[in-house]
């Protein structure tokens, strides 16, 4: 597993690297109303897409 784990690691970032990052936008956006609003899905239409995985 430890050869592995590059591969593995890389494996895992791509598929989790999107709910990762929206799964925490989600509850950053309730938090913090200056990112929320950036990164409200219901607010922006056009600014939740490219800002989850560019914020990241």
């Amino acid at each position: 597993m430890r050869p592995a784990r590059s591969g593995h690691d890389e494996r895992i970032k791509v598929p989790e690297a999107p709910e990762s990052a929206h799964d925490a936008d989600s509850g950053d956006d309730s938090s913090s109303t200056t990112e929320g609003s950036s990164t409200e899905p219901g607010d922006k239409p056009g600014g939740p897409t490219p800002t989850p995985p560019g914020r990241r």
